[in-house]
């Protein structure tokens, strides 16, 4: 594309750390929702969670046993009278009368005047009944076995900050701690435009030509996982007029994806049409591969934009490392996920990388106990079997030396393949 209309490239290739902030920098976070607590995970909290009573509430056993006063100073051999018994869920707490003990199960409370839970394990039960009395195999110490009130937490304690993602055990503290709803962002609405006149719907794409677009499944579940809400999808021709009109109908959402049609070729008008409603391409050419030609735009007042390659893996590795943390980041995420690497062994050797940070697609697999890692020989970008088929991406660093095999390298697990494989996550 030439003229005096052309948009003007940045010169020199942007580093991906730089990009990744700059994808993190949104002006516009989404609305607040209040949601029950049951459905508000992997929601961002909007604000502060408070504690709103002490846990526990009262000073309650952690073992099944007798609840006596260590303080009457027992010694181990004596006969203690069983005065009552204390099942969980007692809600008036009795009095243990001097010199006696009372049966007591695991979270029930401990009765006023003891201070120490004996296991039933370490006393003998004789009598039955009303007539029953334990006798001490060990001397009581005082303290054992019982849970002061409010020692998880206690009245007003912050316990979660605005902008922290919850987490499936975030919902336990939450019901725990009095929460029924609380205030989170809204999931970030997202508008996905796939350009190409050789790009079709699958059903339709039956022509030698013609290509199914398996962008836009791919990058939408990828999108949903990281929090947005899909509300729009679309296939567009390569025509100027068609690229604008789509652009100027998805304002209203939160986040617009196009994919294909952000380089520099004959045909690319994405970058054009982004300027031409009055969008900044604050990201465009970053020294990566796949995903160089990716851009981040923003306009005061209007959805922010990426604009992802045309290469499904380059589409991909763009949406996994840049746009999930432009999601996150419109749900006010105080805390989005880090570029951390594991290392495992790589199989195979690696040439000198040049001036681009490399993620290539690997199989990472447990031998013996170590983790080991083998790239895919083909990393044609276009080739969506090695994507499909990889569980992780191989790390090659700009400018990284060459290395043998049996090399120590970086690499990101993909999904979930790596938690089955190893029992973490």
């Amino acid at each position: 594309m030439t003229g005096a209309d052309d948009p003007k490239p940045i010169a020199a290739l942007m580093s991906l750390e730089e990009a990744r902030a700059r994808a993190q920098a949104v002006g516009t976070l989404c609305p607040v929702e209040t949601y029950r607590v049951r459905e508000a995970h992997a929601r961002t909290l909007a604000e502060p969670i408070y504690a709103r009573h002490n846990q526990p509430g009262a000073d309650l056993s952690a073992m099944d046993g007798y609840a006596v006063k260590a303080a009457d100073q027992w010694q181990a051999g004596d006969t203690a009278a069983v005065a009552f018994d204390i099942p969980a869920g007692t809600h008036t707490i009795p009095t243990l009368p001097a010199r006696t003990a009372a049966r007591i199960l695991t979270g029930a409370p401990v009765p006023h005047g003891a201070d120490t839970v004996v296991i039933q394990e370490n006393v003998r039960l004789i009598g039955e009944g009303n007539d029953r009395s334990i006798i001490f195999q060990e001397t009581p110490t005082p303290k054992w076995h019982i849970r002061k009130a409010g020692f998880d937490f206690e009245t007003g304690k912050t316990l979660l900050e605005a902008g922290h993602r919850l987490t499936d055990r975030d919902l336990g503290l939450l019901a725990g701690s009095g929460h029924e709803s609380v205030a989170v962002r809204a999931k970030p609405r997202v508008v996905i435009l796939a350009t190409g006149d050789e790009i079709m719907s699958p059903e339709k794409a039956v022509t030698p030509t013609a290509q199914a677009d398996s962008n836009t499944p791919m990058i939408a579940a990828h999108l949903e996982k990281a929090g947005g809400q899909v509300v729009e999808t679309a296939i567009l021709k390569d025509k100027p007029d068609v690229i604008g009109k789509a652009l100027e109908k998805a304002l209203g959402a939160d986040l617009i994806v196009t994919i294909g049609g952000a380089s520099v070729g004959d045909r690319d008008y994405i970058p054009a049409a982004l300027q031409s409603l009055g969008y900044s391409l604050d990201v465009w050419k970053i020294a990566m591969r796949p995903g160089k030609p990716m851009i981040v735009a923003n306009a005061t007042g209007k959805p922010l934009v990426h604009a992802l390659p045309g290469n499904p893996v380059s589409a991909y590795i763009c949406a996994y490392l840049i746009t999930s943390l432009a999601i996150r980041a419109l749900m006010g995420d105080a805390a989005p996920p880090l570029l951390k690497p594991i290392m495992a062994i790589s199989t195979t050797a690696h040439k000198v990388n040049n001036h681009r940070a490399a993620f290539l697609r690997a199989h990472l697999g447990l031998t013996e106990g170590r983790l080991q890692i083998t790239a895919d020989p083909n990393q044609d970008s276009a080739k969506l079997t090695t994507l499909a088929y990889a569980n992780a991406l191989l790390y090659r660093p700009p400018h990284a030396s060459a290395i043998p095999a049996g090399e120590t390298v970086p690499c990101f697990p993909l999904g979930e393949t790596f938690q089955d494989l190893t029992g973490t996550g």
